[in-house]
């Protein structure tokens, strides 16, 4: 809540979420957010397939070699969800589509291991250091810092790295 709106509520641990400046200031400024409107995330568990990260060009073989300000990443939200349009408001407000254009050499890093790092070459690093790794998805968490879908919330870009590295599970090089 805005402290212009509620200057009590500033000092309230509930009413901190985390952000920084930009979004803070720049974006939400003074609006006053409603819960029928928008979602609070420490109060609400957060379906994480309401939207999904992914990036154009939408084809593995034809992204793999673009450098980052070639690549795009896409929301794709699932407009026949339950809180859809309240996760679209947050979404507007905090210009996450344009946000996260900032992250495609994020993206571009992860095409490109997934593009090196074959399942041949991993299943080679696990065995020739089988005191290092115990299974090929400790090989993924080093190569691509891949996170489980329960961490997606505690790291830094999960969401977009965890849609991104699932896309690409289903790809070979």
């Amino acid at each position: 809540m805005p402290k212009s709106l509620y200057p009590y509520f500033s000092m309230s641990i509930y009413n901190l979420i985390p952000a920084c400046k930009v979004c803070n200031s720049s974006f939400k400024g003074q609006i006053d957010f409603d819960y029928e409107k928008n979602i609070n995330p420490y109060e609400e568990a957060l379906d994480t397939n309401l939207m999904n990260f992914s990036y154009l060009p939408d084809d593995f073989t034809s992204a793999v070699g673009l450098e980052p300000k070639d690549l795009q990443v896409v929301l794709d939200y699932h407009s026949e969800k339950k809180d859809y349009a309240r996760l679209k408001n947050n979404c507007d407000i905090f210009a996450i589509d344009t946000l996260y254009q900032n992250h495609t050499d994020v993206v571009s890093n992860i095409l490109k291991k997934h593009y090196v790092f074959n399942d041949t070459y991993k299943e080679i690093i696990r065995t020739t250091y089988p005191g290092l790794f115990s299974s090929t998805y400790e090989v993924d968490k080093m190569l691509y810092e891949t996170i489980e879908k329960q961490e997606v919330k505690n790291a830094i870009l999960g969401k977009l790295k965890y849609d991104i590295k699932t896309q690409l599970d289903g790809t070979c090089p």
